[in-house]
C-alpha cells in the first residue's frame, strides 16, 4: 500500500510535471538543432527494426509453440479418458478438439502465405519497373522459397507458421524498399490521391507493428520475468538433499538460497523498457515525418538511404530466421529455446 502511494506520488509531483516541463520546451528548440535529431533518429530506427524483427521472430514460434501445446494437450486428454473410461469412451470429442487447433494452425499458414503470394505480385505489377527494384523483388522472392523449404525438411522441421509468418513480414519489407526508390523510372504508379492514400496505409501498418512489438515485448517481460537484452534470470532452484549439511556449515540453507533464487527471478531490468520506448519514440518520428523530411517530401539522397535501410534491414530478418532454423542442428549442445 505505501508503495503504491509512493508511486502515485512520484507521478503526479514529478514525473507529469516533468514531462509537461519537456513538451513545453520543445516549442522553443531552434530548428537547427533537428538537423543532428534527424541523423540520430535515423540510426536508430534501424536499431529498433531489428529490435522488431528479433522480436517477431519471438513470436511467430511463441505462437507455434502454443498451438501445438494445445494439440499435444488434447491427445493426452483423450488418451487419459481412454485408459479411465475403456471401450465406453467415445473418442469423438478429443479429435474434434485436435482436429480444430490443427484448423487454426492450417488457417494461420494459409492466410500468411495468401498474403504473401499476393503481396508479391501486386508489387512486381507496380513496381518492377527497373533493375534495382527487380533485384529486391527477385531476393524476396528466393528468400521466401528457400526459407519455407528449409522449415519442413526433416533435419530442421519447425513447421510451416514461423516460416510463412517471416515471408509476409519480408514481403512487406520488401514492399516498403521499392516504394521508396526516388527514381521516377522504377514506378508506374505516379504522384496521386491513390498514392497518398497509400503512404497514410503505410504509416499506419508501421505504427501498427511498432506497437506489437512493445506491447509483445513488454508482456513477454512481465509474464517470463526474463531480461529481453542479454540472458534469463531464470535460476534453477536449488534441491534439497546431501547439500544440506555443506550449506549449513557455511550458515546457509536451501530454503534461504531459494528465497534468493526467487528475488533474482523477479528482478527484471527497467532499462530494457525504457531503451524501447527511446527507440520507438525514434522510430515513430521517422514514419510520421516520412522519415526526417520537414514537409512530407524528401530529398532525393534522404529517400535513397530510407530505400538501403529497409532493403538492408529485410536482409537481417532474412539471415536471423535461416539462423533460428539452422543453428540447433550446428550446434546440438546447446539450448535454444
Amino acid at each position: 500500500m505505501t508503495k503504491g502511494c509512493e508511486n502515485v506520488c512520484c507521478i503526479l509531483l514529478f514525473q507529469l510535471p516533468f514531462y509537461l516541463g519537456i513538451l513545453v520546451t520543445s516549442f522553443f528548440i531552434p530548428n537547427g538543432f533537428f538537423d543532428g535529431y534527424v541523423d540520430i533518429a535515423r540510426v536508430a530506427s534501424a536499431l529498433f527494426i531489428v529490435l522488431q524483427i528479433i522480436i517477431i521472430l519471438d513470436s511467430t514460434y511463441s505462437l507455434r509453440d502454443y498451438i501445438l501445446d494445445k494439440m499435444d494437450e488434447a491427445d493426452r486428454d483423450d488418451d487419459a479418458r481412454h485408459a479411465l473410461l475403456g471401450s465406453s469412451y467415445d473418442s469423438t470429442q478429443g479429435d474434434g478438439t485436435k482436429a480444430t487447433w490443427e484448423g487454426v494452425y492450417l488457417a494461420l499458414v494459409f492466410i500468411c502465405m495468401v498474403l504473401s503470394i499476393v503481396g508479391l505480385v501486386l508489387t512486381y505489377m507496380r513496381y518492377a519497373e527497373c533493375d534495382l527494384n527487380v533485384m529486391f523483388l527477385s531476393i524476396t522472392l528466393l528468400s521466401v522459397i528457400i526459407l519455407t523449404a528449409m522449415s519442413v525438411v526433416a533435419w530442421v522441421n519447425v513447421g510451416l507458421l514461423p516460416s510463412t509468418a517471416v515471408s509476409l513480414y519480408l514481403v512487406l519489407l520488401c514492399y516498403q524498399t521499392v516504394r521508396a526508390n526516388p527514381s521516377a523510372s522504377c514506378t508506374s504508379l505516379q504522384l496521386s490521391t491513390e498514392e497518398k492514400l497509400q503512404e497514410q496505409s503505410g504509416v499506419i501498418m508501421n505504427s501498427l507493428i511498432a506497437a506489437f512489438t512493445i506491447t509483445w515485448t513488454s508482456w513477454r517481460t512481465s509474464a517470463t520475468s526474463t531480461a529481453f537484452f542479454g540472458s534469463s534470470s531464470a535460476q534453477k532452484q536449488p534441491e534439497h538433499g546431501d547439500g544440506d549439511e555443506e550449506l549449513a556449515s557455511i550458515g546457509l540453507t536451501s530454503s534461504h538460497l531459494a528465497k534468493e533464487a526467487q528475488h533474482d527471478i523477479e528482478m527484471v531490468p527497467e532499462y530494457q523498457f525504457h531503451v524501447l520506448m527511446i527507440l520507438a519514440s525514434l522510430y515513430m518520428a521517422m514514419v510520421l515525418t516520412n522519415w526526417g523530411s520537414f514537409d512530407g517530401s524528401s530529398s532525393n539522397d534522404d529517400e535513397i538511404v530510407t530505400m538501403w535501410v529497409k532493403a538492408i534491414s529485410q536482409w537481417v530478418a532474412s539471415g536471423l530466421f535461416l539462423w533460428t532454423l539452422v543453428a540447433p542442428a550446428v550446434f546440438p549442445d546447446r539450448d535454444f529455446l
